[in-house]
């Protein structure tokens, strides 16, 4: 688009900026000069689309910085302007005689110009879209994250919490026994389902597995026992008793407490 862009606005500036210039050859009405023309712009349009590919590819491996984007561009400037210097000094565009280092000076400008204007609008136009995209996107994380539904076998939606306000899960059979605080107060609630079912959506909001009975809220311990033979968390709430870790979870309790 940025490339279709530059194409589209350059014909309208060479069309302008052609008569006011001594070096320029642009014409698409003089048999002469038309075939040169068309070459440039074959050229230039392919550099172009090799240049935004490679800036592409450089894109997904590290982020870039706005001056490491206006270094590139420069650099685009420059190839562009020597391109266009060894164009115009070929006897068919039959300029004046002028030294390339000043063909080189004027072309710069010109393309400079030529350049500028889309990417600026181009570069702003990115950047909206992408404050567009972080803001929507936060705000679906934030959805997900603050508020879980837990449904029953039934998939009907027995109690919805927010995820911040539950402290960990005991699944017994067929049921799960959910303990959460509500206006500074212990509560809990029973809920006829399987921990299995819940637990992909209990992990997006750092609720996991310590045991085999046991799901614990990682933003909720303050202690953790790394004992072998005696694994165990402590809550942050002190109404709660320690909450039993498996050998088979420690590791996994471990990385999210890092992580943390």
């Amino acid at each position: 688009m940025t490339v279709a862009f530059i194409t589209l606005f350059s014909v309208i500036f060479m069309n302008i900026y052609t008569p006011f210039s001594t070096t320029a050859w642009f014409n698409l009405k003089d048999n002469n000069t038309l075939l040169t023309t068309i070459m440039f712009y074959i050229l230039a349009v392919l550099f172009l689309l090799w240049s935004k590919t490679i800036l592409h590819d450089i894109s997904k491996k590290k982020s870039i910085t706005v001056r490491g984007l206006l270094l590139y561009s420069f650099c685009e400037i420059i190839i562009l302007s020597v391109i266009y210097t060894l164009f115009t000094a070929m006897p068919t565009n039959q300029v004046e005689l002028i030294s390339l280092g000043n063909i080189f000076l004027k072309s710069l400008v010109c393309i400079s110009l030529i350049l500028i204007i889309p990417y600026t609008i181009c570069f702003y136009y990115g950047l909206s879209k992408g404050y567009k995209e972080q803001l929507q996107s936060k705000d679906n994380e934030t959805e997900a994250k603050h508020l879980i539904n837990i449904r029953d076998h039934k998939d009907k939606i027995k109690i919805s919490l927010l995820s911040e306000n539950i402290l960990y899960i005991v699944s017994e059979d067929n049921y799960i026994k959910i303990f959460y605080e509500q206006e500074n107060e212990l509560k809990s609630t029973m809920v006829r389902t399987s921990a299995k079912s819940i637990e992909e959506e209990l992990i997006r909001n750092h609720i996991i597995r310590c045991h085999r009975s046991y799901l614990v809220n990682i933003n909720k311990i303050i202690f953790f026992n790394n004992d072998r033979n005696n694994l165990y968390v402590l809550l942050n709430n002190k109404k709660i008793n320690p909450i039993p870790v498996s050998r088979t979870c420690r590791e996994l309790i471990e990385t999210a407490l890092s992580s943390r």
